[in-house]
């Protein structure tokens, strides 16, 4: 794989809050939310719509949807975003750096195999120490 400039890099088990804490912190609630809506409106709303002559259930308009939408992201409140980054430990402050651990930034080269292990020994660490 390496002529094609591909590294595989394998991520520790149960580490997705580390890399993505957009959809742990944020998509997760939202989605929740979205979920929860739509729940209702089935419950509430569409048994009075009856069903389509094929027989399924009748499907939300797009305002229901917008509306959806905005009243998730309502209730998605910044100070609770915050709280999870925090229960979590996505604060600013990462603790004690591994030997030869590099913050890396998008614009950097690919890591080479001593860089991966090095970064995931950093990753692995900290998971490790979460749950103590």
């Amino acid at each position: 794989m390496e002529e094609n400039l591909i590294q595989i890099v394998m991520m520790p088990a149960s580490t997705t809050y580390l890399f993505q804490m957009i959809d742990v912190v944020v998509g997760k609630p939202f989605k929740d939310g979205m979920c929860d809506l739509w729940a209702e409106w089935m419950l509430n709303e569409n048994p009075k719509l009856g069903v389509t002559d094929a027989g399924n259930y009748q499907a939300p308009t797009q305002m229901d949807c917008i509306s959806w939408v905005s009243q998730a992201w309502k209730e998605l409140k910044t100070c609770g975003v915050v709280k999870k980054a925090k229960e979590l430990g996505m604060t600013p402050d990462p603790g004690p750096a591994v030997e030869g651990y590099v913050e890396r930034s998008f614009e950097d080269p690919i890591p080479n195999a001593r860089e991966a292990d090095v970064y995931i020994a950093e990753l692995e660490r900290d998971f490790n120490k979460d749950e103590e």
